[in-house]
């Protein structure tokens, strides 16, 4: 038997042991739950990989292997996070209506099994900001596991349409899609260089007069300085510069509209203070123009 061939040397020691456990016996030893263990083991182990890391790189360092050791240190903190557990499982996002999720995975770029504490939230926010539905985005880490993204989308507004190609934009004339064709068409559409950030401004001023602004097919920024609105009867009102919404508000009076608006009506010209000119056809169809005090 084993305690019986057990060494001399070695039976003092155990004596000793004996004599004390007979001094107290009510005092049991302690032992280390399994649980205590693995994270003592999990915790040297995620130490010796991150000495080995820092020996690695000062070496390269060292001898002259700059981007080396560089590259050896990012894979290195990558293999502690993963030896750790601290890897994305799951990203969960909040916010999205209209962006599309194509869009956003692309834009994020992060992969189940990435370390977690290796993403750059910053950077990831401003990527997900460069979406044109995007308006705000914010990237928060759970650990140990999970990455949350919340987004605040901008709200369409109008079509802006410049060389040929039409636009979505938001209120303060953002652009959200690039080129939008024929869709969004219940969207006022604004053309010209510049129109694109006054639509709001324009869009409050038609909006003073509801009959007639649900009548607006386009308007057309002139020179940035003024705008031409075109009815959806073929009508163009050329607003003026300088109080425009007085001359909107003019043109949808009673009295004036039905002088102003008729049928072979083609252009109401609202430039010059105190006059309107109107050109339009005859019942013949030639040209004719007429002008009238405001």
């Amino acid at each position: 038997m084993r305690s019986l061939n057990a060494r001399a040397a070695d039976r003092p020691v155990q004596d000793a042991r004996a004599a004390r456990a007979a001094q107290n016996p009510g005092k049991q030893p302690r032992t280390m739950p399994r649980r205590v263990k693995r994270r003592r083991i999990g915790s040297w182990v995620a130490l010796g990989l991150v000495l080995a890391v820092i020996l690695t790189t000062g070496y390269g360092i060292r001898q002259g292997w700059h981007a080396q050791a560089f590259a050896a240190l990012g894979r290195g903190v990558d293999d502690v996070y993963r030896a750790t557990g601290l890897t994305v499982a799951e990203v969960t996002l909040s916010g999205r209506s209209h962006a599309g999720s194509r869009a956003l995975r692309r834009a994020l770029g992060v992969q189940i099994g990435d370390p977690i504490l290796g993403l750059d939230l910053d950077e990831l926010q401003d990527r997900l900001e460069g979406i044109g539905w995007i308006a705000t985005a914010e990237v928060q880490r759970h650990l140990p596991d999970r990455l949350h993204v919340t987004i605040t989308e901008r709200e369409p507004f109008a079509r802006w349409q410049r060389d040929g190609r039409t636009t979505l934009i938001d209120r303060e004339g953002t652009i959200i899609l690039a080129d939008v064709g024929h869709r969004f068409r219940r969207l006022p559409r604004v053309i010209g260089p510049g129109a694109n950030v006054r639509a709001a401004e324009l869009l409050d001023l038609l909006e003073q007069s509801p009959r007639l602004a649900r009548q607006v097919q386009s308007a057309s920024l002139i020179r940035e300085r003024r705008w031409d609105v075109t009815l959806d009867n073929g009508i163009t009102v050329s607003l003026p510069e300088q109080d425009p919404a007085i001359a909107w508000q003019h043109l949808d009076e009673p009295r004036h509209r039905r002088h102003l608006l008729g049928t072979n009506v083609g252009l109401v010209d609202m430039r010059l203070p105190g006059r309107v000119i109107v050109r339009g056809k005859d019942a013949s169809g030639a040209e004719t123009l007429r002008e009238q005090e405001t």
